[in-house]
């Protein structure tokens, strides 16, 4: 699995920045669709803050290249919140740590 992502991740846009303050980097259309829905999901959760969880949750519906990546490996939605909700039990996240 780890390889098979690797391979993925080669084929995406990459950015170096050679000398700290030169210039200015912009986030992609996509990956804004997929933090303000990181929201979504952590209100969805009645969580205060946003974690990793909503973040793979929103990946997993929003994000075009790890889209892809999850349906290779029949990764979906229900699957994930399901085994989500059986890790964190009732649970929520309040606070950053």
């Amino acid at each position: 699995m780890e390889k098979a992502v690797n391979q993925k991740l080669m084929f995406l846009p990459q950015i170096s920045i050679v000398f700290a303050g030169m210039g200015q980097v912009y986030i992609t259309q996509n990956l804004n669709e997929v933090l303000n829905h990181s929201i979504k999901e952590a209100k969805k959760l009645k969580d205060e803050y946003i974690s990793t969880e909503h973040l793979f949750l929103a990946a997993i519906e929003k994000g075009v290249s790890t889209k892809e990546i999850f349906e290779t490996f029949n990764l979906t939605r229900e699957k994930v919140f399901g085994a989500l909700k059986d890790i964190r039990g009732g649970m929520t996240v309040n606070s950053p740590e």
